[in-house]
């Protein structure tokens, strides 16, 4: 008999991603929710990467694998997202893996709320030791969920990979190719689309800490993140709430990369961060909803260059 279910895309770029990359799709063939299709996005691996898509390929028909030219993640997503063909889109990391009640959850929150974007929680620790109470969806209005991820106060997140998403939710919105920070740059296009956002609090993705992350080292590109703050505070300036939240975001991106700029000998890139935290340095101090971390960001500012850093040695975790 047919599976009359929806059916499901999984995107998973993967650039030399043997280590993990099995782990991972069995993550995602091991879902509860049966109809769905794997698709490995294989962007010009040099190592075991394509052996093992092959091998995964042979073993379950819901395995796709398209190779292309190296290009990124953003390039591999936008390519998955070309390729999918199911009512709903997920994206998994070749380096993480997923509850196997995750689908099914997804699915059943956003029928039940109506929502067209399901969010969920993320677990950095160990993916054998997955949660077994899964709490009801919360559904959000997208402005409210966008405020909530600018804030950084809760466990929704940006990333697209603690998301599924109605196809429709997606539309023509892409990642942009060679752009860091790719998810903040993406999830509120998205949001917008949609009618509700249902969050779970459940962690059912697993985030695999490696000490190569980009995200966990510097690098030049991860100044991207300055552009992106600038057009999310140009995007919202004249919608009140989303206005401060955007601000702070802003505020916590280039206070950041001030401290970051000025260890690294950067002091021209240095200098236009430090213009961004004088500018909003007070709305950020007074604002209660703020993360006490930037406020006490904006306070220390007040009180100089020096005395910034060393304080941000202390209280302000900059990585």
């Amino acid at each position: 008999m047919a599976d009359t279910s929806p059916l499901v895309s999984i995107i998973i770029p993967a650039f030399n991603a043997g280590q993990y990359l099995r782990e991972c799709v069995m993550s995602v063939l091991a879902q509860t929710h049966r109809n769905l299709e794997a698709i490995i996005v294989d962007d010009g691996s040099t190592d075991s990467t394509s052996d093992i898509s092959e091998s995964l390929a042979a073993l379950d028909k819901r395995v796709k694998v398209i190779r292309r030219q190296n290009g990124g993640l953003s390039a591999a997503r936008n390519t998955g997202i070309e390729n999918a063909v199911g009512e709903y889109i997920g994206f998994v990391d070749a380096d993480d893996a997923i509850h196997p009640r995750f689908i099914e959850t997804a699915l059943r929150e956003m029928g039940r709320t109506g929502a067209d974007i399901f969010s969920c929680g993320i677990q950095r620790d160990d993916s054998s030791r997955w949660a077994n109470a899964i709490p009801p969806a919360k559904a959000i209005t997208p402005m409210k969920a966008i405020e909530t991820v600018l804030y950084q106060r809760s466990g929704m997140l940006c990333s697209v990979c603690t998301h599924i998403y109605k196809a429709s939710a997606i539309g023509p919105e892409r990642f942009t190719p060679g752009l860091l920070y790719e998810d903040l740059d993406f999830f509120y296009r998205a949001f917008e689309r949609a009618t509700l956002i249902a969050h779970s609090e459940a962690r059912m993705y697993f985030y695999r800490i490696t000490p190569a992350s980009l995200l966990h080292t510097f690098d030049a590109r991860r100044l991207d993140v300055l552009d992106i703050t600038d057009r999310i505070s140009l995007r919202y300036r004249s919608v009140p709430d989303l206005a401060m939240a955007a601000s702070d975001r802003r505020f916590a991106a280039h206070f950041n990369m001030f401290v970051l700029c000025t260890r690294h000998g950067m002091p021209h890139d240095a200098i236009r961060c430090w213009k961004a935290v004088e500018e909003s340095r007070l709305k950020i101090l007074f604002n209660h909803r703020s993360r006490l971390k930037n406020r006490i960001g904006a306070l220390a500012s007040l009180l100089g260059r020096r005395a910034t850093l060393a304080i941000a040695s202390l209280a302000y975790h900059t990585s």
